[in-house]
């Protein structure tokens, strides 16, 4: 065990340099172009840190002096989490190259130990990279890295195709997150179609931020980082979930209720009114019920809806959170009413498959 620990911390570090070093590089050439409040050389190295933290989902607490408020900062692109997840899995790569476990155990040890040594850094990376006007609490770092770095080696070192069992659950989890993706591309698509749509609003929002040029890359980068979050949204929204944009706003098909938009070019893309016939979405996941859970057991079938029902719920706390100002205080997706309004739609295609295989059998 000794041994697995050590192998494993020392490629967590090297998966968190190799995604750390290249933000050192990016924020060393922002604060020499655009300088810094302070001028401190310190101040890009920490802005590497905050945005190396982003891209785990950390939430930040910021203090504005100006008036002595506090915010949250929890809605963070999920597209930015691609960069740890590739480091995580060469890491973890790594780590089994070197250990070559030849029991399930040994593996779980590797999972464990790569995961533990992971967010351990992130825990000091946080402490570190806190400030007067922004901290980040170490505790909410470590659990956070943890289950994602967890995750990601879990998925690495058991559930590739190449690696894969017999476990029933398994196989649902791997059949789930294939269906989820199929879901979600089609909701890029239709971000895709709304976008073109309102190009007109997305540019005249781009117009009133005036980013300039170092600005308008950095921008357009995040609405690139951003896009998977606004998938996930559309998916709510055909879905019949809905999704917000602040306090008291509701954008659904049924029900548009929304005062204002923030200045960020990729929510020009919203719907400016109801529009019924979206609500057809919500067969997708029946669909998908159908013809996941075809010519399988029970055990399989329930297992089935427990793995959607877990990564439904882990998508709605990624893609939903907090933007600063206090009537932003939640955008996304509700975090248990997509959940369980996907669940129940998959949940009613499980059961006309069941009552599809009973006709057969009376028929047969």
């Amino acid at each position: 065990m000794k041994r697995v620990l050590r192998v494993c911390f020392q490629q967590s570090l090297r998966s968190a340099t190799l995604f750390g070093l290249p933000l050192a590089f990016l924020s060393l050439i922002g604060w020499a172009t655009a300088g810094s409040a302070t001028g401190q050389t310190s101040d890009p190295i920490r802005a590497a840190v905050w945005l190396w933290l982003a891209a785990h989902h950390i939430p930040f607490n910021i203090h504005f002096q100006s008036d002595s408020s506090n915010a949250l900062l929890s809605y963070l692109p999920i597209g930015a989490m691609l960069f740890p997840y590739l480091a995580i899995r060469v890491g973890i790569r790594r780590c089994i190259e070197k250990i070559q476990p030849t029991q399930n155990h040994i593996i779980r040890q590797v999972i464990f130990g790569f995961a533990l040594s992971y967010s351990f850094i992130a825990a000091i990376a946080a402490v570190i990279a806190s400030s007067g006007s922004i901290k980040i609490h170490w505790y909410l770092a470590f659990p956070i890295v943890f289950a994602f770095t967890w995750i990601t080696a879990f998925a690495t070192a058991i559930l590739e195709p190449g690696k894969f069992t017999d476990f029933f659950w398994r196989k649902t989890i791997r059949t789930s997150l294939v269906g989820i993706l199929i879901i979600w591309g089609i909701g890029a698509i239709a971000l895709s179609v709304s976008i073109l749509l309102h190009l007109s609003v997305i540019n005249q929002l781009t117009t009133v931020i005036q980013p300039g040029i170092f600005g308008g890359l950095a921008l357009l980068l995040i609405q690139v980082l951003y896009i998977p979050n606004a998938a996930f949204a559309a998916v709510g929204y055909f879905t019949g979930a809905g999704l917000q944009i602040g306090n008291g706003s509701l954008i659904h098909p049924l029900v548009h209720r929304l005062s204002e938009i923030p200045a960020i070019p990729l929510l020009g893309a919203l719907p400016v009114n109801v529009f019924p016939i979206a609500i057809l979405g919500a067969l997708l996941p029946v669909i998908f019920g159908i013809w996941a859970s075809k010519s399988a057991d029970l055990r399989y079938r329930i297992s089935l809806i427990g793995s959607l029902a877990f990564l439904t719920f882990a998508i709605s706390l990624l893609s939903s959170g907090a933007l600063l100002n206090r009537n932003l205080s939640y955008i996304g997706l509700s975090w248990w009413q997509f959940p369980l309004l996907i669940t129940a739609e998959f949940a009613i295609g499980v059961g006309i498959s069941i009552l599809i295989e009973k006709r057969k059998k009376i028929n047969g």
